[in-house]
C-alpha cells in the first residue's frame, strides 16, 4: 500500500525568523506511535483506572512532547538531521511557538479543525 501524499505547512519563528516545515497532519500509525508514550507512562489502579499518584507528569509531559516534535517536524531551515535537538535548542519564544504549532497539528490530525487534545488522563475530574 502506498503511503498518502503527505500535505505540509511552514511556519517562521517570531524571534530569529527560523523557517520551520510540520507535517499538516500525522497517519494512524504515528498516532499511535504518540499515544504509546503516555500509555507507556501510565499505571492502571485495581479498577483499571489511570493511578494518578504512581504517574511521574513532569516525565510524561516531557516525553509526549518530544514525540510529537519528532513526529510533526520535518524539517528546521531546510535540515531534516536532527529535528529534536534543533527545535529544543531554539531560543525559548521560538520553541514555545514551535511546540504550540505542533500542538495544534496533533489536535488537527485527530479531529479537523479542533482544539489541540491534551494527554488522555492528565484531565483533573
Amino acid at each position: 500500500m502506498d503511503a498518502p501524499q503527505r500535505e505540509t505547512k511552514k511556519i517562521v519563528t517570531p524571534v530569529d525568523k527560523h523557517e520551520v516545515e510540520l507535517k499538516a497532519w500525522l497517519v494512524g500509525f504515528e498516532r499511535e506511535e504518540y499515544e504509546r508514550v503516555r500509555l507507556d507512562y501510565v499505571q492502571l489502579d485495581e479498577t483499571g483506572k489511570p493511578d494518578m499518584t504512581k504517574i511521574k507528569v513532569g516525565d510524561l509531559i516531557d516525553a509526549m512532547t518530544k514525540k510529537a516534535i519528532e513526529l510533526v517536524v520535518v524539517s528546521v531551515d531546510g535540515n531534516t538531521d536532527k529535528v529534536l535537538e534543533r527545535v529544543m535548542s531554539l531560543k525559548e519564544k521560538d520553541y514555545l511557538f514551535v511546540k504550540d504549532e505542533v500542538m495544534k497539528v496533533l489536535g488537527e490530525s485527530r479531529f479537523l479543525g479542533s482544539e489541540p487534545i491534551p494527554p488522555i488522563g492528565l484531565q483533573k475530574q
